[in-house]
């Protein structure tokens, strides 16, 4: 269903509900079911001092920021000119060097971590193939994605079992990978249109002008959340939790809870409206939607309990933000900053500390 406009859904529990209580009912309605310049690796040391992560958080979490890729590149000192390489990649800023430390921990401690001091950001590869068949593979198939970057990883984890069994050597595989990367992410990037544009590579693949890529198996219908955890991993990396100072026309502070995407994974946001069971829809732009929840109540109510009982990771840039906005919330909800200048004044900082 296209949303044009808001779609509301009812609020769990009333102003006099305990906690627990709301915690109670919000269960019982779940539905059922490029180039790096100045980069350098870092050694992993001392994993242990970080907090474990949860299998599905870590697929939440990938679901909003990890990527599958596949490169083709040039190669002249190859038999057929070109050279493959498969990679996963989950790229963030500096500030979450904690997270990605634990999920390289996570995942047995394979691939590099390292730092693009140009953009200020670090990124976690995994390249080695075996590491990509016996660990990331694995992950996926026994904690599967559920927004549409799981169609990437079908595809992608084919070219990963194809290349292992040395199928990007011969022709025919070869000529199949580049069809199913034309599947994956964006595509295939200009630089390889023109490579691909060459006469030779026309007629080195001529004899499989008719083979296709079998997509059958890319068309998924989600019809549940898999764990609350997967929606601690997702906000992590597609939530935000902000606030806003005193509106003097509105009378009034504001704190929501929001999460965008691509109309692409509209289904996915109504999903995870109906399993906490508050907020709004929003069409925003050409193709994107904002799942909103901007009551201050209904976040203080429902929301917040949700991520005390789910908390986010502590090495998680996000849970500070998080414990920043229950501050808010909290003083919101007593109301005391409309009575005591100093719970005013106190709420106006964390507002303003808040996703710095």
């Amino acid at each position: 269903m296209i949303w044009n406009n808001i779609k509301s859904f009812g609020i769990l529990s009333s102003n006099n509900c305990s906690i627990s209580s709301r915690l109670n009912k919000l269960d019982s309605v779940r539905l059922v079911a490029r180039r790096f310049y100045s980069t350098r690796a870092l050694q992993v040391k001392n994993l242990n001092d970080t907090t474990s992560l949860d299998p599905w958080f870590v697929t939440g979490f990938c679901d909003g920021e990890s990527n599958f890729l596949v490169s083709i590149t040039s190669r002249p000192d190859s038999k057929f000119k070109l050279r493959v390489i498969v990679y996963f990649q989950i790229y963030l800023s500096i500030k979450e060097m904690p997270l990605l430390l634990s999920l390289q921990k996570f995942f047995g401690g394979v691939g590099t971590i390292n730092k693009d001091l140009k953009s200020n950001r670090a990124f976690y590869v995994v390249r080695k193939p075996s590491d990509l068949l016996k660990v990331i593979v694995p992950h996926f198939q026994s904690y599967p994605l559920i927004t549409q970057k799981r169609k990437d990883f079908i595809l992608w984890s084919k070219i990963v079992k194809m290349m292992n069994k040395k199928e990007h050597l011969t022709k025919q595989g070869l000529d199949l990978i580049i069809k199913m990367k034309a599947f994956i992410n964006r595509g295939v990037s200009e630089k390889f249109k023109e490579l691909s544009s060459l006469s030779l590579l026309k007629d080195l693949f001529k004899e499989f002008e008719e083979v296709s890529v079998d997509t059958t198996d890319l068309e998924f219908n989600i019809t549940s959340i898999p764990s609350p955890y997967w929606i601690v991993g997702f906000v992590a990396a597609e939530g935000s939790f902000s606030a806003s100072p005193y509106n003097e026309k509105q009378k009034a502070y504001r704190a929501r809870f929001m999460i965008t995407q691509h109309e692409r994974d509209l289904a996915l946001l109504e999903l995870i409206a109906s399993y906490l069971g508050t907020g709004g829809i929003y069409k925003v732009g050409i193709s994107a939607f904002n799942y909103e929840i901007s009551s201050y109540k209904k976040n203080y109510e429902i929301i917040l309990p949700f991520f005390l009982k789910y908390p986010l990771p502590s090495v998680s840039l996000k849970a500070t933000n998080f414990s920043i906005w229950r501050q808010i919330l909290e003083i919101l909800y007593s109301g005391l900053h409309k009575t005591s200048p100093g719970h005013k004044s106190e709420l106006d900082k964390f507002i303003s500390q808040i996703n710095k």
